[in-house]
């Protein structure tokens, strides 16, 4: 079968409904528009870009258009996209591509000159800007992708935002925010509201929405679902906890206090998996006497408790909030974590020892959820077969 892809004329446009609501809406004034993963935020500015094309490529004028990103990664996967969908010229700007044209005048006037759209990373940008290399007036469209980062204090989003709002208002380019999550970070439902103001605010826009919300979750991925079943986490035979102290026998070397230290910490993992025994009273004095030992100065020396009271928190949490079987994979994870953080050069004896046996506290935890997990394994493999 003959691809005919290339065949397709780069004016050829297919949008889907809610993008087109929400382009008309661009058009209309500065927003910010949250969609998921899979549903065509970036579609929508490559139409607004589209829409610009007869300013962008006006030879009396100078106008051009600035899509930013926040990573590297991301800049030739959305030049691409710009370029497989209009018939404009698109340059690209970060650290290790073009990054010379930011550096004087004559090089990035000698740079932008061939472009009608670049793409860049945003703190390129805010270099070129605060350089004076170009003027928010000279641009036409400005599109920010993963926009909530501006509400980040020293994020250069915010920064450009700043000077955006010191730019005459007759003068201020189209902005279009693009962002899958409005507020980036666990925040109370009685702050959300304000969050979303601070964002619109700052971006000197609004939130929009489409009007058929059903419609877009088609577009999402949709994600995979199994059914795992896993015996009671509650049931424990008390012969393996006997077990588990004869073979995390700790080394003479160390003090009584460290002994009891370490004592808890590698036991911990056990009684976690004993919900009858283990409560947060017992969780936070074990924390609280992690915190007071002395056997650990983190102002002069690199203090290994932190890491192995999380992996004990993490695994404590996965276990009570989602069952054995996640709590067997964190505990590989966090095996392997503290085994690559205890084999690290020029770590102290102490602090090496102090990571392996939580190391071996997530070993020995992960062998007591075998048994859980194995007949699940089992079942999974049989059906794959």
């Amino acid at each position: 079968m003959v691809n005919r892809g290339n065949e397709i004329p780069k004016t050829f446009f297919s949008p889907r409904d809610h993008q087109v609501e929400l382009l008309e809406k661009a058009r209309k004034g500065n927003v910010i528009v949250p969609l998921g993963t899979g549903t065509g935020k970036t579609f929508i500015a490559v139409l607004l870009i589209k829409d610009h094309t007869a300013v962008l490529t006006d030879p009396s004028g100078k106008k051009k258009a600035f899509f930013l990103v926040d990573k590297v990664s991301i800049v030739e996967q959305q030049a691409q996209h710009i370029e497989c969908h209009t018939v404009l010229c698109v340059g690209r700007i970060h650290g290790s591509r073009n990054a010379d044209a930011a550096s004087s005048l004559e090089k990035f006037n000698k740079f932008i000159c061939n472009y009608e759209v670049v793409v860049s990373t945003a703190q390129i940008f805010l270099n070129v800007l605060d350089h004076g290399f170009i003027h928010l007036e000279d641009i036409a469209l400005l599109v920010l992708d993963e926009c909530h980062h501006v509400l980040g204090k020293n994020h250069p989003y915010r920064r450009i935002m700043h000077r955006y709002k010191n730019c005459s208002e007759d003068k201020r380019p189209k902005v279009l925010g693009l962002t899958a999550s409005l507020i980036n970070d666990k925040t109370p439902s009685s702050k959300l509201r304000q969050l979303i103001s601070q964002l619109e605010s700052i971006m000197c826009s609004d939130v929009v929405t489409a009007s058929d919300i059903v419609s877009i979750s088609k577009y999402g991925p949709s994600p995979k679902e199994f059914v795992i079943v896993c015996e009671d986490s509650c049931s424990v035979n008390s012969n393996e906890g006997v077990l588990l102290i004869n073979t995390l026998r700790l080394n003479d070397e160390y003090d009584t206090k460290l002994k009891i230290l370490l004592f808890i910490v590698i036991f911990q993992p056990y009684l976690i998996i004993n919900f009858i025994n283990f409560t947060y009273m017992f969780s936070e004095a074990v924390q609280d006497f992690c915190l007071k030992s002395r056997e650990f100065n983190s102002e002069f020396e690199i203090d290994p408790r932190k890491q192995v009271l999380e992996a004990v928190r993490r695994t404590l949490s996965v276990l009570k909030q989602m069952g054995c079987w996640c709590a067997w994979k964190v505990c590989q994870f966090f095996q392997k974590q503290l085994k690559k953080h205890s084999l690290q050069k020029m770590l102290p004896e102490k602090q090496m020892k102090f990571l392996m046996m939580g190391e071996t506290a997530m070993y020995q935890a992960k062998k007591l959820l075998d048994k859980k997990v194995f007949l699940v394994l089992m079942r999974k493999s049989k059906k794959f077969q």
